[in-house]
């Protein structure tokens, strides 16, 4: 949909994906895949005391006096447990360029230029990263404009 209503623009919209293959240098892509799932870890642990601490003021096992520190913690924590959740899943699929090209292909409305003579291209998927791809088409003046 997003490459669609730049098509209609009149723009030849060119989605531009990350390659198989890393090289030696970005090997730094395991340590945030192994980051997300730790993240994914921790928010889970902190879902389970949570429900422990939510649990246990709803059947009254908390002394009235603690009950507002008590939820304050509740609070913390729920919002802990948010953000490693969120940090989780913040990542591309690695089969983006496959599910994007699918769904371009499907789409054969924006495969046709359109009247302004907009159209969606086929997803260009680079041999290592999208940004040298980008950069090489700028440098060909084969694009015009790149939205990340």
């Amino acid at each position: 949909e997003y490459c669609n209503q730049w098509a209609y623009c009149g723009i030849k919209a060119v989605p531009v994906g990350n390659g198989d293959e890393r090289p030696a240098a970005k090997q730094a892509s395991n340590e945030r895949r192994a980051n997300r799932e730790k993240s994914r870890i921790e928010g889970h642990i902190l879902l389970k005391e949570a429900n422990k601490i939510r649990s246990d003021l709803a059947s009254g096992l908390v002394a009235s006096d603690k009950s507002a520190a008590t939820k304050k913690i509740l609070l913390d924590k729920e919002k802990l447990i948010r953000k490693n959740l969120a940090a989780s899943v913040d990542c591309v699929p690695s089969d983006f360029a496959e599910t994007l090209e699918d769904a371009i292909i499907n789409d054969v409305a924006a495969r046709i230029p359109n009247e302004t003579g907009g159209f969606v291209a086929p997803v260009l998927k680079s041999k290592f990263q999208a940004d040298a791809a980008i950069v090489d088409r700028f440098l060909k003046k084969q694009t015009l404009m790149a939205v990340t």
